[in-house]
C-alpha cells in the first residue's frame, strides 16, 4: 500500500514536471511557427511571452477555483489530457489560424496568432498546478511546503523543456514532430494516470480516442495556389530552412523569406550587389584580403575573382551544407570559412582586411547587434589603411531605416556612398571608407542615390531602434513575399 502511494505521488510529480516542460517547448517552438509569417522580430517574442504569462495566470486562477470545488485526481488527469488534445488540434489547423491572423499585420498578427493557437492549451495546462496543491493539501496540513514543491517541480520542468527545445529538439527535428509528439506523450501519461485512478472505461475510451483521433488527423491545408515547390526542408539552430523551386528559379528560404536566388535558365545567381562590388576591385592587388560577413549559400563567392583570398563568416553551418547539396557552391582553395556570429568573429580575430562585404539578414530582418555604431567601430579596428566596406541593405532610400544606417555609418567612416538598381523598395548598396581618393564606379547596373538624414536616429548598442525602424517596410515586404511565393512557403508545419 505504501509503495503504491509513493508510486502514485511520483507519477503525479512526473506528469506535472512534463506539463512544465511542454509549456516551454510550445513557447519556444511558437517562435519558429510564427516567424515565416511575421518575421523574426521583437514583436513575435513579445507576443509569445505575453500570451504565455497572461494565459498561465488565467489558468492558475481557474485552477484554484476548480480545485476547491472538485477534489479529484481523475479531474486533474482529465484536464491535462484535454489540454494535450486541444493543443494538437490547434496545431493541426494552425495554417487557417495563421492566415486569419495575417490580416492584423506583422505587428499585431503575432499576438492574435499566439492567442488563437496557444491560449486555451496554456490555460488548461496551468490549471494543473493549483488543483494538485489542493489535492495534496487534503492529506496533510503542510500547504506551504506542498505549494513550494509543486511550483519548484513545475518550474524545473519548464527549465528542462527550454533547454531540451532550444539545444536539441527544434534545431534537429521537424517542428511538427517536436510540438505534436511532446503534447501526445503528455496526453498518454494523463490517460495512464486516469487508468491508475480507476476511471470509468467509457471516459478512458473517450479521452484516448479523442487524443489519437486529433493526432492522426492530417494537418489542415488552405486552398491556395502553390507557386513554389518545396524540395527540401530542415530546421537549424537559427531558422526554418527550405530549398524551393519556382519556374526556372531555385531559392533558399529562411523562415519563409528568400535569402538566395539562382536562375537555372541563365545559370547564374542574382547577386547584383556582389557584381557591383567586384567592379570596385578591378585595380586591387592580388594579395588583397577580403572578408565576407554572411555566406548564405555561397553565391557571392562565385562573383569575386579567384585570385583573392576570401574569409567567409557564416553563423549557420546548415547553410553551408545546403550550398553544396543544392546550389553546387564550394570554397576556392585560398578561401576560409569561419562558423561564428559576425560581431563575435570581429572581436576575436586579429586579422586585418582591405575589403569587407556585410550581407547580414536573419530572414527579412537586420540583426540588431551588427549595424550599431559600436559594431562598426569594432569593424574599423580590423581594417587596413584605405580599406573599403560594403553593406547590402534592403529598403527604400527615403525610409528612416536607411537614413539611420547612413548616419550611423557616417559617424564611423569619413566617406559614404549609396547605389541601387531601381527606385522604391530594393537592395541598396552602401560604400564606406576613409580613403579620400576612392571614387565608386557606377557603370554597371547600380546608379548612385543620395540619402538624407531628416528622419535619422543614431543606432547604438544602448539605443537600438532597428526593430521599430524595420517596421515601416517589413509589413509590405512580407506581404509581397506571400504574394510572390504563395502561402505554402510560409508554413513551418
Amino acid at each position: 500500500m505504501v509503495i503504491h502511494m509513493k508510486f502514485e505521488k511520483f507519477y503525479q510529480y512526473l506528469t506535472l514536471f512534463l506539463v512544465g516542460a511542454v509549456v516551454l517547448i510550445m513557447e519556444i517552438g511558437g517562435a519558429r511557427l510564427l516567424a515565416p509569417f511575421f518575421g523574426s522580430t521583437i514583436y513575435v517574442w513579445s507576443s509569445l511571452i505575453t500570451v504565455t504569462l497572461g494565459f498561465l495566470t488565467l489558468g492558475y486562477y481557474f485552477g484554484g477555483v476548480v480545485g476547491d470545488k472538485y477534489k479529484s485526481f481523475q479531474l486533474w488527469y482529465g484536464i491535462i489530457a484535454s489540454a494535450s488534445t486541444l493543443a494538437i488540434f490547434l496545431l493541426k489547423i494552425n495554417r487557417y489560424l495563421l492566415v486569419f491572423s495575417d490580416n492584423f499585420g506583422f505587428k499585431w498578427g503575432p499576438l492574435v496568432a499566439s492567442i488563437l493557437i496557444f491560449a486555451l492549451p496554456l490555460v488548461f495546462y496551468s490549471m494543473s498546478g493549483p488543483i494538485l496543491i489542493r489535492l495534496f493539501s487534503l492529506k496533510i496540513d503542510k500547504s506551504g511546503s506542498i505549494s513550494g514543491n509543486i511550483f519548484a517541480i513545475s518550474t524545473l520542468g519548464s527549465l528542462f523543456g527550454a533547454l531540451l527545445a532550444g539545444f536539441m529538439l527544434i534545431p534537429n527535428y521537424s517542428l511538427a514532430l517536436v510540438l505534436l509528439v511532446s503534447n501526445l506523450i503528455l496526453g498518454i501519461l494523463a490517460i495512464i494516470g486516469l487508468i491508475l485512478e480507476k476511471t470509468k472505461w467509457s471516459l478512458l475510451v473517450f479521452f484516448a480516442l479523442a487524443l489519437l483521433l486529433v493526432y492522426f488527423l492530417p494537418i489542415f491545408n488552405i486552398n491556395s495556389e502553390n507557386k513554389v515547390t518545396i524540395i527540401h526542408s530542415e530546421p537549424s539552430f537559427y531558422a526554418d530552412l527550405k530549398v524551393a523551386q519556382m519556374q526556372n528559379v531555385d531559392m533558399l528560404l529562411m523562415d519563409g523569406s528568400a535569402q538566395s536566388v539562382f536562375s537555372r535558365l541563365e545559370n547564374q545567381s542574382f547577386a547584383y550587389e556582389a557584381l557591383q562590388i567586384n567592379k570596385q576591385l578591378v585595380d586591387m592587388s592580388d594579395d588583397a584580403k577580403i572578408l565576407v560577413l554572411g555566406y548564405g549559400v555561397g553565391m557571392v563567392g562565385e562573383v569575386f575573382s579567384e585570385k583573392f583570398a576570401i574569409d567567409y563568416v557564416e553563423l549557420d553551418p546548415k547553410m553551408i551544407e545546403l550550398s553544396k547539396d543544392y546550389f553546387d557552391y564550394n570554397l576556392d582553395d585560398n578561401d576560409e570559412m569561419y562558423i561564428a556570429d559576425a560581431r563575435q568573429f570581429l572581436r576575436q580575430t586579429d586579422k586585418k582586411y582591405d575589403v569587407v562585404y556585410i550581407d547580414l539578414y536573419h530572414s527579412s530582418v537586420i540583426p540588431y547587434h551588427t549595424h550599431t555604431k559600436e559594431a562598426l567601430e569594432l569593424l574599423k579596428t580590423r581594417l587596413n589603411d584605405n580599406a573599403l566596406v560594403f553593406c547590402n541593405i534592403l529598403g527604400e532610400k527615403d525610409s528612416a531605416l536607411l537614413q539611420s544606417l547612413a548616419m550611423t555609418m557616417n559617424s564611423v567612416f569619413k566617406n559614404i556612398y549609396f547605389s541601387s538598381t531601381q527606385d522604391g523598395f530594393a537592395n541598396i548598396l552602401a560604400y564606406a571608407t576613409d580613403n579620400d581618393d576612392f571614387v565608386p564606379d557606377f557603370s554597371f547596373r547600380h546608379k548612385e542615390i543620395s540619402i538624407s538624414t531628416d528622419q535619422a536616429v543614431l543606432i547604438t548598442d544602448d539605443k537600438n531602434p532597428l526593430d521599430r525602424l524595420s517596421s515601416e517596410r517589413l509589413d509590405g515586404f512580407l506581404s509581397a513575399t506571400k504574394e510572390v511565393l504563395g502561402y505554402e512557403a510560409m508554413f513551418a508545419i
